[in-house]
């Protein structure tokens, strides 16, 4: 692989606030009406969506998802359509449905500390809704919810959490908040204190021999992590009864009984949420619309599609796979970009702050046969100033993702690209933040005969000025 590196970046500025957005618009982008309500949604939904693949589509990893082996009625779920409200956040237009699914799932950190009765009032408890949501342009994604109670808020409310909405949760509320795609797969899983995220939670594959903490706590600390190992549990129950009268859903009459299953192989994974933000939540300095994607991976500037593919590309040979990997190039741009959040009022002590989305470095590759793509690095910080004619200094940066922003690879071809960072690393001043990341492209083509791969990493290096980041 050929590469290009451009001049180090010092100084950059923030961006609009994106955190775990991804795309899951619909195959489809008619012309819908200007208002969608839920007769639009309704409209949309059986003479587009229930049309596609994506609608039998089923993340078997997830562990949301049915067993396979239950067959295609485990994986069946229903709008109430009689229940939907409609709303809007900025320029999105949201239908929130109530879900009933025939694989009932609940599952949270810490769930083998309760015996199996609670589990299954947990489990019952949970809140299922389905959000449809139209963004300027037409588009419509789809995105399922799943809340599910802490024990105790659940016991607190009689384990009915029913009143609650995603328009207009209770302020009170305490749980996890599991945001996915139609498919089950898990966009994001946020631990929630009275209506607010203190934790982002991930399930990842072990990477060590540890044992989960289990009952006694304990366990192992793991860099980046701010929990102990602890068991991937779900609590769930399949129906496969009739659970529709028409188009609107009904109580499951033919269902197994509640049942256990733990991921041995995998670990619950706890990422702090920065202490500054208050308690309204996500809207601190952000807009709606930046909220709607920092929540629902939803409204977040997603990149076009990736064109469609063309079959008979994936029949060269060998040879030429090869030479289409050699090819490939690799620049590494630093681009200016706007400004992030806005600041919050001054505190008792007359300190002022600011979220920002830093999103300057970026690599460009030039994959061939026409196509590109742009990966980008996201890091997330809070800046401060003591009053209001201070410099703005760093108090917290971190680095959060890398990932595709535009552009689309080849038919036939798989593109895996990850980021090794070291730091942010604050200055003794606070003026200035420096990190370093490698920036490594694994490839993949599809051949005649087999496949061809290779590999290669770019270097970043880079320090943001908090100064150029606050204006």
């Amino acid at each position: 692989m050929k590469k290009i590196v451009w001049g180090l970046a010092i100084i950059i500025i923030a961006s609009i606030v994106v955190i775990a957005c991804r795309k899951s618009d619909s195959p489809a982008k008619e012309n819908l009406s200007s208002k969608f309500d839920v007769a639009a949604s309704k409209e949309w939904w059986y003479g587009s969506f229930r049309k596609s693949t994506d609608y039998t589509t089923v993340d078997y990893s997830s562990v949301f998802a049915p067993f396979s082996k239950d067959g295609a009625i485990a994986g069946k779920k229903y709008p109430s359509w009689k229940d939907g409200i409609d709303y809007k956040i900025g320029g999105l237009q949201i239908v929130e449905l109530p879900l009933v699914y025939n694989n009932q799932v609940s599952t949270f950190p810490g769930s083998e500390r309760f015996d199996e009765a609670e589990k299954v009032r947990i489990a019952s408890a949970s809140l299922r809704k389905l959000l449809l949501i139209k963004k300027p342009g037409n588009s419509v994604v789809v995105r399922t919810i799943t809340l599910i109670p802490s024990p105790e808020y659940a016991k607190q409310k009689n384990y009915d959490i029913s009143s609650n909405t995603l328009q207009k949760p209770d302020p009170q509320f305490s749980g996890w908040l599991v945001v996915k795609d139609w498919k089950e797969t898990i966009i994001n899983f946020w631990q929630i204190e009275n209506d607010r995220r203190v934790k982002k939670m991930t399930i990842e594959q072990k990477l060590t021999n540890a044992e989960p903490s289990g009952q006694n706590g304990g366990g192992m600390m793991l860099d980046q992590e701010v929990c102990n190992y602890e068991y991937v549990e779900k609590t769930g129950r399949l129906c496969v009864g009739e659970t529709t009268k028409g188009d609107q859903p009904v109580d499951p009459d033919d269902c197994t009984d509640w049942y256990y299953y733990t991921y041995t192989a995998f670990e619950w994974v706890c990422h702090d949420v920065p202490d500054e933000e208050p308690e309204e939540g996500c809207s601190m300095g952000m807009t709606q619309e930046q909220c709607a994607c920092m929540q629902y991976g939803i409204g977040c500037g997603d990149p076009d599609p990736d064109p469609d593919p063309e079959p008979d590309q994936c029949n060269m040979s060998q040879e030429d796979a090869r030479a289409l990997l050699d090819a490939v190039t690799s620049e590494v741009v630093y681009e200016e970009t706007p400004g992030g959040g806005s600041e919050t009022a001054p505190d008792a002590n007359g300190t002022i702050k600011k979220p920002v989305v830093l999103n300057r470095h970026s690599v460009n590759y030039n994959w061939g046969l026409g196509y590109s793509s742009k990966y980008t690095l996201f890091f997330s910080g809070v800046l401060f100033k003591t009053n209001a004619n201070a410099s703005w200094k760093w108090n917290s940066i971190k680095y959060d993702e890398v990932k595709k922003t535009s552009g689309g690879a080849p038919p036939c071809f798989t593109a895996n690209v990850t980021a090794t960072v070291s730091g942010p690393v604050i200055s003794n001043d606070k003026y200035f933040a420096a990190f370093e990341a490698d920036v490594t492209s694994s490839l993949e083509f599809a051949c005649l005969g087999g496949k061809q791969v290779d590999s290669d990493t770019d270097k970043i290096i880079g320090s943001y000025s908090s100064i150029s980041a606050g204006q």
